[in-house]
């Protein structure tokens, strides 16, 4: 499906869909509602933090394996602002669980979402936005080559015990796999290419 707004083109791709129906089906339609929600405002606070740079995206391509976002080649972002981006989503997702906290909603599956995006996105592995963050400050102040093998190092030394953790998990709980296949689709990632993977 592909959608033109104001020069943007939205293109969403049928994996979303079958990822959307395994939620359904997997979680439940209220859980799988959940889960939406909070990656939407994740990623509407990714947008809203650009739009407040001046910068409107060319493209948006939605998958089963994330959301990714084009920027005009001509509005190029500094790398502080690349921060300021990457930043945005994991702060909206606490920033909601915090006032879930405050109004004692902290039991509810809602607060659990955002914390767990939160949370997770903070981490330094790239593609995940703490990962960008990381490289984009790095680039700042070290070469960029320099800058690209730290925060590769980075991304593996946070993913191992990740990955370690997904496994114990998956023994304990005898079905959850959705740590371990995570941590395998960050290792994809990595090092077997950094864009045609979102598609």
């Amino acid at each position: 499906m592909v959608f033109v707004l104001k020069g943007c083109r939205l293109q969403i791709y049928f994996s979303f869909f079958v990822l959307l129906s395994l939620c359904c089906v997997s979680a439940g339609m209220e859980s799988s509602t959940q889960v939406f929600l909070g990656v939407l405002l994740h990623e509407t606070a990714h947008l809203g933090a650009m739009l407040c740079l001046g910068v409107f995206p060319t493209r948006i391509s939605v998958s089963g394996l994330g959301c990714h976002i084009c920027l005009p080649r001509e509005k190029n972002l500094s790398y502080l602002q690349n921060v300021f981006v990457s930043l945005s989503g994991p702060s909206a997702n606490l920033f909601l669980a915090g006032v879930l906290w405050a109004v004692g909603k902290s039991g509810g599956p809602f607060f659990s979402v955002n914390l767990f995006l939160g949370v997770l996105h903070l981490l330094p592995i790239e593609p995940l936005d703490g990962g960008m963050a990381l490289k984009a400050l790095l680039c700042w102040k070290l070469e960029k080559r320099r800058a690209e093998f730290w925060a590769l190092l980075t991304s593996i030394i946070f993913l191992f015990p990740l990955a370690l953790l997904g496994f114990f998990i998956l023994i304990y709980t005898k079905y959850n796999i959705s740590l371990l296949v995570l941590c395998c689709y960050l290792t994809l990632y990595l090092f077997l290419g950094k864009t045609d993977l979102f598609l």
